[in-house]
């Protein structure tokens, strides 16, 4: 998990720590290294086997992921199983078989519910931010709880059915989590399950016929249990890829590949969202400002057209790092773009623009050749305030006027639409206009 902790000092740490938790739980010395010394095998078996898997299969979101996963826990529960079966006061009276397959089932259950827990964690720590967890559920997270609840009735079950096939009760539960949950939940939730049921049958509240002795029941109870966790794991991280092959696709078709922005549809359709959202308090109204940058063409005949890329680039950094987070910017085509201001007052929109416009001037594009290059942007504005009575056709179009009047009266400036420029506006849904680079 975390390579740069293989080192001989780590190594050295982990056995004196196996060493102290022997001493704290009573154990002699013999039997405590004799543990510790197994427990460091299997240890040691999984890093290397695990380290033998690519990087990308390692994941928990990978398809095959739950199937690596076991044969590094099987690999590793053979291990501590071939060093820690000879430990013969354990198991007095036992063959060395028996002690073997006690010693491997014990371990293969643990790491094989343990593990996915860690990695999980890991996973998410690199995804999300700790304070998501300290966030108050939702009325989506309340209609997560219907397959939580089917897993605790499928224990209760096991508990008044009983018999051999009680360990298999939870699974179409299990099988239904696994459709709702994310990996991470969905492994803390087995590893409760698994020690749950263990729990239950060590205190003998599931019964197990009389004709299995304790040793064999334990141990095909327990490799069982293992192996039943194997199927809704699966499924959890082929659903969990799939969620994120649909998100980068939704990714894809809703962002510009250039500028990271919304993409014309994308822009379009969630300004349209927004302009249907009903304020229940106050509200200061939405703008929307149609902007592109100056000369564009110039830039691109002058410099190349992989400049004139890389001016888009750096003007929507611009534009996007002044923005406020709830505002929308989306590319319209070529050099234009448009941006949705929610809730927002018409002095306050015009200062944001002038913002943006001195965000864009201010900024350095530097080309291959080492040349340093400057952009300036040209931008309408429009104000409303009664959003039913404002088509986004029809904003866009004001804007657009706007926005061509800035053109007309020298560039670099913010202009805002009044009655007189109606008309100036019409096709604003052109990605370019003649005359107004």
């Amino acid at each position: 998990m975390y390579p740069s902790l293989s080192r001989a000092s780590v190594w050295v740490a982990a056995f004196t720590a196996f060493l102290l938790a022997g001493y704290v739980t009573g154990d002699d010395t013999l039997t405590n290294v004799w543990l510790t010394a197994a427990n460091m095998a299997g240890v040691g078996t999984g890093y290397v086997l695990y380290q033998c898997v690519d990087a990308e299969q390692r994941r928990m979101d990978h398809p095959l992921a739950i199937l690596y996963l076991l044969a590094i826990c099987g690999g590793a529960a053979m291990a501590a199983a071939l060093v820690g079966s000879g430990l013969s006061t354990l198991f007095f009276g036992r063959s060395i078989w028996i002690r073997f397959w006690v010693w491997f089932t014990s371990e293969l259950n643990r790491y094989v519910i343990l593990l996915p827990v860690c990695f999980a964690l890991q996973d998410w720590a690199k995804d999300r931010r700790a304070a998501a967890w300290w966030r108050w559920p939702s009325a989506r997270t309340w209609r997560k709880l219907p397959p939580l609840a089917s897993l605790g009735v499928s224990v209760i079950l096991s508990i008044l059915v009983g018999g051999p096939g009680a360990i298999a009760f939870p699974v179409p539960a299990l099988l239904w989590c696994a459709l709702t949950y994310s990996i991470l939940p969905m492994s803390l939730m087995i590893l409760l399950l698994n020690q749950t049921m263990i729990g239950l049958m060590m205190s003998g509240l599931i019964v197990i016929p009389s004709a299995y002795n304790y040793i064999d029941s334990t141990m095909s109870f327990r490799l069982g249990l293992t192996l039943l966790v194997l199927g809704p794991l699966t499924v959890t991280t082929i659903m969990a890829r799939q969620r994120s092959l649909i998100a980068q696709l939704n990714h894809a078709l809703s962002r510009d590949s250039l500028t990271n922005t919304l993409a014309r549809r994308a822009y379009l359709d969630q300004t349209e969202i927004l302009l249907r959202r009903s304020m229940p308090g106050p509200f200061a109204g939405v703008a929307l400002l149609m902007l592109d940058l100056d000369r564009f063409k110039q830039i691109n005949d002058r410099c190349g057209h992989f400049a004139g890329d890389m001016a888009l680039v750096a003007a929507a950094k611009a534009i996007t790092g002044t923005l406020r987070e709830t505002d929308l910017i989306g590319r319209l085509g070529g050099e234009e773009f448009a941006i949705t201001l929610f809730d927002i007052t018409p002095h306050e929109a015009g200062l944001l623009a002038e913002r943006l416009r001195l965000a864009v001037e201010e900024s350095e594009i530097v080309t291959d050749e080492g040349t340093i290059l400057r952009a300036t942007i040209s931008i309408g504005l429009v104000h409303g305030y009664d959003l039913k009575g404002q088509a986004l056709r029809r904003l866009l179009a004001a804007a657009d006027a706007a926005l061509y009047m800035a053109k007309a009266q020298g560039r670099n400036r913010v202009v805002r639409f009044d009655a007189t420029m109606e008309g100036a506006g019409d096709g604003a849904e052109a990605t370019a206009r003649p005359g107004r680079l």
